[in-house]
């Protein structure tokens, strides 16, 4: 499994299928500082947290094949601010958001309380572990609840693009500074991501032919109606793949809830 893994499908009981498909998304030989995982099933959000992780390889198909659901967001952890805990542990969840970073903020002195500052109090006062990929997550929330999509129930998607960047913009000149990272925001009909310095990728297919769960050797099953999008930090392998926020100043990528992906470059956004 990569550090950072995004799936979305058309269909909520193909998780099993999909991540047997694309073996060489799934798997991560260092977790020993903590993994989790965040999935929305119906109205309800779900996460499956270990901030001990494992000694051994970490496949996510063993931790996530039972899932029903048409999104998650998995990530394996990097203790480099705070504990060992499950609040420190991602993916970051509040109302029907989830949430997952891969980087370090450059908060040098006094820079944490300056973003603080910049949240709606009831964010503020709603952040329950010590990382920095939390009070990242809470200060994009804040630019969505500001711009009235923090309660949306289908929020437009170049909306939600278009705030997120205004927050990750006002963010570095709170700061000061910039640092690599990449990120990923969902709310289960979708996602919204970032990238700068830290090269992702994604691929989105149509089927999957001759499905090596569902077939027997006498009756092969295709799954010709699925679709399914994954957005990863590490090149799995297989054709198809391809970079985004690899650009000056990065990119933005755009799941919508019809499995389209849409790009844009740092540079062109408003």
């Amino acid at each position: 499994m990569p550090r950072l893994l995004g799936y979305f499908a058309s269909q909520i009981d193909r998780v099993r299928c999909v991540l047997t498909a694309e073996e060489g998304a799934r798997l991560e030989p260092d977790a020993r500082e903590g993994f989790g995982i965040g999935s929305h099933q119906g109205s309800e959000v779900l996460l499956r947290r270990s901030p001990t992780g494992t000694p051994q390889p970490l496949d996510l198909l063993a931790v996530a094949g039972d899932l029903r659901t048409g999104s998650f967001l998995a990530h394996v952890r990097r203790a480099r601010v705070g504990g060992r805990t499950p609040d420190n542990t991602q993916p970051f969840r509040l109302r029907q958001w989830l949430f997952a970073a891969l980087g370090t903020l450059p908060l040098d002195g006094d820079g944490k309380e300056r973003l603080l500052a910049e949240m709606p109090g009831f964010l503020a006062n709603s952040l329950r572990g010590e990382t920095d990929s939390e009070l990242l997550f809470h200060h994009i929330l804040g630019a969505l609840f500001r711009a009235g999509l923090l309660d949306d129930p289908s929020p437009d998607r170049t909306a939600l693009r278009d705030t997120i960047t205004a927050s990750l913009r006002a963010l570095d000149a709170t700061l000061g500074a910039t640092a690599p990272l990449a990120l990923l925001l969902s709310d289960g009909q979708g996602a919204v991501g970032y990238a700068r310095e830290m090269p992702m990728r994604w691929v989105r297919r149509h089927g999957i032919s001759r499905c090596a769960v569902c077939s027997r050797r006498d009756l092969p099953v295709s799954h010709e109606t699925l679709r399914y999008v994954l957005i990863t930090d590490r090149e799995p392998g297989g054709t198809g793949w391809r970079p985004w926020g690899t650009e000056e100043g990065g990119g933005m990528i755009v799941v919508d809830r019809n499995l389209e992906v849409r790009e844009a470059r740092w540079l062109d956004l408003p």
